[in-house]
């Protein structure tokens, strides 16, 4: 084969996707994926059985339920009161967060300020496959990630590896953020908690130190409405319980560039 033409796909892809340079990856300090109440679940996804009796997904009534992978850095700072440790979590306890739509991590897609509502609608459009095709995404769920001087919302994509590509294809996806906790015993770590940034076609261009934690984010009102545009849970039909709730526990303290941001959630609160 000679050499690609200027039209040719590969080519365009190649210059589409520039390798970001090292200095270019913010120093990220904590990013946060919610529970599948702000976000969506493709059907029976989440259903399980416990012996041997059917148990059917319910999503937590708690707005900002979820786990955040804090970066070494911030922890330091010590700000707020931390949940537990995501990998220290009993069998019983992880399928209770299963049929709950509780969550241990996930892909994270950053997209600019103006596409975050079009991430969702595109999250919640893959979980509904066409006639006879499964769908490219298991579930979704909205997230916030923190940069150094700004939190920026995100989604949250839950399976499906071809869904990342979909978001690259239609998005102007600045980084894709895979979070989750590693193995561990009672006594001893078996593999460390983890944080991998990559580029929009999926090269990793940084691992990042940290610790995954279930805990509570004090989700903003924009977040939240977002969520029940494009969601399943807050806005309707399947599964949920009809009750919200304002978590009030692991809480982290927010930052100056927050304070004014509207994070009144009395009005879903029923």
């Amino acid at each position: 084969m000679g050499p690609a033409r200027p039209d040719d796909p590969g080519r365009r892809r190649a210059l589409t996707f520039p390798a970001p340079r090292p200095d270019a990856v913010p120093a990220f300090e904590w990013v946060f994926g919610c529970a599948t109440a702000l976000g969506g679940v493709a059907p029976g996804v989440r259903d399980s059985r416990f012996n041997g009796r059917p148990v059917r997904y319910v999503p937590v009534s708690e707005l900002g339920s979820g786990a955040r992978w804090c970066s070494s850095a911030w922890l330091e700072r010590d700000l707020g009161t931390r949940g537990f440790r995501a990998n220290r979590q009993a069998g019983t306890t992880r399928f209770a967060m299963h049929v709950s739509g509780q969550i241990r991590g996930g892909t994270v897609v950053v997209v600019p300020d103006d596409q975050v509502e079009a991430a969702a609608s595109l999250a919640a459009r893959l979980l509904t496959p066409r006639p006879g095709e499964d769908p490219v995404l298991r579930e979704w769920s909205m997230a916030v990630v923190r940069e150094p001087g700004r939190s920026r919302l995100a989604v949250r994509l839950g399976g499906g590896t071809e869904a990342p590509a979909r978001f690259a294809a239609e998005l102007d996806v600045e980084w894709l953020i895979d979070f989750g906790p590693g193995g561990a015993t009672l006594d001893r770590m078996v593999a460390p908690d983890h944080c991998t940034v990559r580029a929009a076609d999926g090269r990793v261009v940084a691992e990042l130190g940290g610790t995954v934690y279930l805990e509570d984010e004090p989700v903003s009102a924009r977040l939240v409405e977002i969520a029940e545009r494009w969601g399943d849970a807050l806005s309707g039909p399947r599964g949920s319980s009809g009750v919200i709730t304002i978590p009030t526990g692991s809480l982290r303290s927010l930052e100056p560039d927050e304070w004014d941001i509207d994070r009144d959630s009395r009005r879903w609160i029923r």
